[in-house]
C-alpha cells in the first residue's frame, strides 16, 4: 500500500515537473523567437542603475523592449506622437501629486482658453459670515469698478 502511494506521488510530481519545463520552454521560445531579446528586458534595468536611480540607458532599453512588442504584438498601427505624450503623462503621473499635471499643446491651449474668461461685475472679491449672513468686502480689483467707487477691504454690502 505503502509502495502504491510513494509511485502516486512520484508520477504527479513527474507530471507537475514536466508541465513546468515545458510551459518554461514554450514562454521562452515564443518570447526570443523573432525581434525581441528578452534577455535585456532583465539585463538591462538591473545592470544600468546608479546610485541617484535608473540611468538613461536603462530607461532607453526599457522603452526600446515595449515599443517592440507594440509594434509586433499590437494589432493596429500606434501612433507615436500619442504614445511619446503618454510616456511624458506618465512620468508627471508618477509624482502621484494631483496638483502636478503635464498637459500636451492642445491641451494647455485649451485650459488658458477656458480659465481666461470675461469676468463682469463691480471687481470686489466678498465673503459672508455663516452666522450674520453679512457680506464683507475682501479685495478690490485692480482697476475695476470697485476700486474706483473706492470700496476698501472690510467694507460691509448692507444693500444693493
Amino acid at each position: 500500500m505503502e509502495d502504491n502511494k510513494k509511485v502516486l506521488k512520484g508520477f504527479i510530481g513527474g507530471v507537475i515537473t514536466a508541465t513546468l519545463v515545458i510551459s518554461i520552454v514554450l514562454f521562452i521560445n515564443k518570447y526570443t523567437s523573432g525581434e525581441i531579446d528578452t534577455a535585456s528586458i532583465f539585463d538591462n534595468t538591473k545592470t544600468q542603475t546608479t546610485s541617484s536611480g535608473v540611468s538613461s540607458k536603462a530607461v532607453e532599453a526599457k522603452v526600446s523592449i515595449i515599443k517592440q512588442i507594440i509594434d509586433k504584438y499590437y494589432l493596429e498601427d500606434a501612433d507615436e506622437d500619442k504614445l511619446v505624450e503618454g510616456m511624458y503623462k506618465g512620468l508627471v503621473d508618477g509624482l502621484e501629486d494631483p496638483y502636478s499635471v503635464y498637459y500636451t499643446e492642445d491641451e494647455f491651449k485649451s485650459l488658458m482658453e477656458s480659465t481666461n474668461g470675461v469676468y463682469c461685475g463691480i471687481g470686489v472679491t466678498v465673503s459672508e459670515d455663516a452666522n450674520t449672513g453679512i457680506i464683507t468686502m475682501v479685495k478690490p480689483f485692480e482697476n475695476s469698478p470697485g476700486l474706483e467707487a473706492g470700496i476698501l477691504p472690510g467694507d460691509i454690502l448692507y444693500k444693493v
